[in-house]
């Protein structure tokens, strides 16, 4: 065999340069988790390239949730492992694409250990603020909300948009 070159500069499919993503992980909430969450990639039925956010671990407190308001950085509720909670940012380009989201959509949840957990979409629907039922953990599969959206008058909205997928136990064969 012979050597290939590597690119010194590699496209991603988002603004975010993925080369410097540790420091963004690093800024999250730190904690003493095993495994979790750095990197979330979703592939819509459409077919195109996937759209790539970079994880924090946050936690949420007194029923807030501190988030970076980076649309390109998620924030994922530490603790939270059977069935990852994760937001993300609101901003146009971040509603548009959750409007595209639906059957055949595959998530690709790259772990802090290597692991790459694939989910394939369940349901998605508005949640209002309040809804704390998101937050079980009682079987395998991925929860993502849209956060931080506001009104016209700057206070945030009543509900959310939240997408569950859920964990094919036959991945686990292969």
């Amino acid at each position: 065999t012979s050597p290939t070159p590597t690119p010194v500069v590699s496209p991603t499919p988002t603004p975010l340069a993925l080369e410097a993503q540790d420091e963004v992980i690093q800024g999250g909430d730190s904690g003493r988790e095993a495994a979790y969450p750095v990197n979330l990639q979703i592939i819509t039925h459409e077919g195109a390239d996937p759209r790539v956010w970079v994880v924090q671990r946050r936690r949420v407190a007194a029923s807030e949730w501190r988030f970076d308001p980076d649309p390109d950085t998620a924030s994922f509720v530490s603790g939270l492992s059977v069935r990852p909670v994760i937001g993300i940012p609101w901003s146009e380009e971040n509603a548009a694409f959750f409007d595209r989201i639906g059957v055949g959509t595959t998530f690709l949840l790259t772990m802090n250990t290597g692991a790459v957990l694939r989910f394939e979409f369940d349901n998605k629907r508005p949640v209002r603020r309040s809804e704390t039922s998101i937050f079980r953990q009682i079987s395998p599969g991925l929860v993502l909300l849209l956060i931080g959206e506001t009104g016209a008058d700057g206070q945030p909205t009543a509900t959310r948009t939240l997408v569950t997928a859920t964990y094919p136990p036959e991945q686990e064969l292969s």
